[in-house]
């Protein structure tokens, strides 16, 4: 006969599960442990028990239930074979033991904090003891630790289950480009290169067959976080680092597998989403304010040495386009590879290119223009290069390879990491001298150049079978390896007395990139317009990224992955640029780029069109600088995102959740861009309430229920933009583009 331990505040109480029958009554069947602010309801009629998890706030809602037919601890011992492609992943497991059946000995509560579930896991081959603790941490969020005890050797990873219902949605998971809503598909969370296509096709076919695995997929994407947040207002995420795999498959129960044998975690109640958020990212870190002079204009993409700043500079101004920086991220130089204009990767003022770098920054400072450069944790040996005999005052990869500051591979050899034709080696951030090196190359070559900041790229492609200094496995600090590359940045700007003066900008992150990053861009996308890797899939990595945390992103302007071989031609359109424009404007930073193939693009200096659509938007951009602020300060205190999904003002309407191609800006201005080729027309809808279609003052909406709005005039330059009637935020913007010229 199988008996359940109670050891309750001292008090052992004995239990006969296999006594419970429908006679039993609830007090013999049900008991209840006090958490805090959370309650846990044991039910011991079930076989096993099955545990429900409410907030006692909310009685009615369950944020975390055991499967009442099914067991909601496991064991795997496996064997995975990791496979990498230019920073992209595939996994082939290959399971050999499954514990999957389990037996509950105890559940003990020590104090009113805490309560401890432990017991067996069995099955063929196998065998392993768990323990499950669950820990109030503050009113809204209970921790969970599940660890494995006495397991066998061979057991690699665990796994943990509970409920869901069909109608539940799922959002977050970091940054997601394909799907918004993730329920029915298995998540990876991994951090790693998006690809190139994503599944669009022949593009995705091609790349793969060039380069197995470096198309991507729907999931890839470089800001993951193991986490999620539902239409049933519930949120949930790891502490772990390891690769997680989140199976949404079955409509019923949530599965999550992790490359480890102890898993950590929190349940999150909040009574609306925005406060599911605010107790998510007060854990994963929130974003400072960007200094103000982001606000103040575009900050322009530009690659070709000073003339070009200059004659680009006088003919911004004659149009009259606020101008915030210049982004110049071949200030390294750059070099031709099979991709396309790629860099040199020695940070340091290559003088080939700038020969008049200090009087270029002097004069750009003196129309109150800045300057910001390019960077990443990786370096590239110069030594063998003719042309750079002279182009460069330091060596980097030399001084780091000197003195045993890159990763190893198994051998002890510096792990070359492959890119297109050429391959780098990668810092060892958890050397501490490697590091401290790093934050004064920053400071010398970067800030003392007269840089107000930088793109920090890369920080996705730390093999798995790294040899590190620290002694961890790659397994475990690949994921986290964006995050301090981002702590790396931070401390600089601390160090230097200049956060909330410079800003540096990431692609990559993990759950705590928030904490340290200063800004987000969406990385690589494809110069198309398409949902797998062009300018649709920027939106909806925009909205999913804020559900995350990552509360300040934007994406750079026209895009970047130009493709121009074997037949097929993916070049940057006019159209294309304009529209991309118009999104990008209602971002956190007004970026543009060149793109990996300048020559093949169409660019914001193609003829006057492009010039002054660039400029209007620009403006778009300064006018709602105001309002940005006022978002950036929520961002910093309570973690809320600037590009918010509809969910999160208006949760309780289902039509919400079905939206995916537009925004909100805060919560008082909408956004629905056009995002299709010769479209003057749109289709918009619009939450409940009257909204003020920015352009020409004429009310939409249902002060009852929302719907759907036909906009007639959406062509180039008028975006369906809309404002709440009556809200101060959207009237004040209306006066700000007046103010800048953009009404006749």
């Amino acid at each position: 006969m199988k008996h359940l331990k109670l050891v309750l505040l001292g008090m052992v109480i004995m239990f006969s599960l296999s006594a419970c029958s429908d006679s039993d009554s609830p007090t013999n069947d049900i008991t209840d442990f006090k958490l805090g602010s959370f309650q846990v309801h044991a039910d011991l009629s079930t076989e096993p028990v099955q545990f429900t998890i409410r907030h006692q706030s909310a009685p009615d809602t369950i944020l975390w239930q055991s499967p009442a037919n099914g067991n909601f601890v496991a064991a795997l011992a496996s064997e995975t074979e990791i496979t990498e492609e230019r920073a992209t992943y595939t996994f082939d497991e290959v399971i050999n033991n499954t514990c999957d059946q389990l037996s509950l000995d105890a559940i003990s509560q020590k104090d009113e904090q805490s309560l401890t579930v432990s017991g067996q896991l069995t099955g063929a081959g196998c065998q392993s003891g768990y323990t499950l603790t669950f820990t109030s941490i503050s009113p809204n969020r209970l921790d969970f630790d599940l660890d494995l005890t006495n397991a066998d050797p061979a057991i690699d990873k665990v796994i943990l289950r509970f409920i869901s219902s069909a109608d539940e949605r799922f959002f977050g998971f970091g940054e997601q480009f394909s799907i918004l809503d993730l329920k029915g598909l298995t998540v990876p969370v991994l951090t790693q290169e998006q690809g190139i296509g994503r599944g669009l096709q022949p593009l995705t076919d091609l790349i793969n067959a060039v380069s197995p695995g470096s198309a991507g997929d729907w999931y890839t994407t470089y800001a993951a976080a193991p986490y999620f947040i539902t239409s049933h207002k519930r949120g949930f995420f790891l502490k772990n680092s390891e690769v997680s795999f989140f199976n949404l498959e079955d409509p019923d129960l949530v599965e999550i597998k992790l490359m480890a044998t102890a898993m950590s975690g929190a349940i999150l109640h909040g009574q609306q989403p925005l406060d599911l958020i605010e107790a998510y990212t007060d854990y994963a870190g929130r974003m400072p304010p960007l200094p103000d002079w982001v606000g103040q204009g575009a900050v322009i993409g530009l690659q070709g040495g000073e003339a070009q700043v200059y004659d680009k500079l006088t003919q911004l101004q004659a149009n009259n386009c606020p101008v915030a920086a210049f982004w110049l991220q071949d200030w390294v130089g750059n070099r031709q590879t099979f991709a396309g204009t790629q860099l040199w990767w020695n940070w340091s003022v290559n003088h080939n290119q700038y020969p008049q770098w200090s009087d270029m920054v002097e004069t750009l400072a003196n129309d109150n223009v800045r300057v910001l450069t390019y960077l990443s944790p990786q370096l590239v040996n110069i030594d063998e290069i003719p042309e750079l005999a002279d182009a460069y005052d330091r060596n980097l990869y030399a001084e780091a390879r000197d003195n045993g500051y890159f990763i190893k591979n198994e051998v002890g050899s510096i792990y070359e990491v492959v890119n297109t034709d050429f391959s780098a080696g990668l810092i060892d951030f958890t050397n501490p001298e490697a590091r401290e090196w790093y934050k004064q190359v920053i400071k010398d070559e970067l800030i003392g150049s007269g840089a107000s900041g930088w793109m920090a790229d890369y920080a996705e492609a730390l093999p798995f079978d790294a040899v590190l200094a620290s002694g961890s496995s790659g397994v475990v600090e690949h994921n986290n390896y964006p995050v301090e590359w981002a702590k790396v940045n931070r401390e600089v700007l601390e160090e230097e007395g200049l956060l909330g003066e410079a800003v540096f900008f990431m692609r990559s992150g993990y759950t705590h990139s928030p904490e340290y990053s200063t800004l987000f861009w969406t990385g690589d996308q494809l110069v198309t317009w398409d949902e797998y890797d062009g300018l649709k899939s920027a939106v909806t990595g925009l909205i999913s990224s804020g559900l995350s945390g990552y509360s300040l992103n934007y994406t750079e302007v026209g895009g970047f992955t130009t493709v121009n071989m074997s037949g097929l031609q993916y070049t940057r359109s006019k159209e294309l640029l304009m529209r991309w424009m118009e999104v990008t404007a209602f971002t956190a930073m007004f970026r543009s780029h060149e793109g990996v193939r300048p020559e093949d693009n169409v660019q914001f200096y193609h003829d006057e069109e492009t010039y002054a659509h660039f400029t209007r938007f620009a403006k778009v951009y300064k006018a709602l600088d105001s309002y940005r602020k006022t978002l950036m300060d929520e961002a910093a205190t309570k973690g809320y995102p600037l590009i918010r999904h509809l969910m999160l003002h208006y949760p309780d309407d289902p039509a919400v959740y079905e939206v995916g191609d537009q925004w909100l800006f805060g919560s008082e201005i909408l956004v629905a861009p056009v995002m299709d080729p010769e479209t003057t027309q749109a289709d918009v809808f619009l939450p409940k309430g009257r909204w003020v279609h920015i352009w020409s003052g004429e009310e939409y909406g249902d002060t009852e229920q929302s719907g759907n709005v036909t906009i007639a005039d959406a062509g180039l330059g008028y975006p369906p933009v809309f404002y709440k009637a009556g809200s101060q935020p959207g009237e004040d913007f209306v006066q700000s583009l007046k103010d800048e010229g953009l009404f006749d």
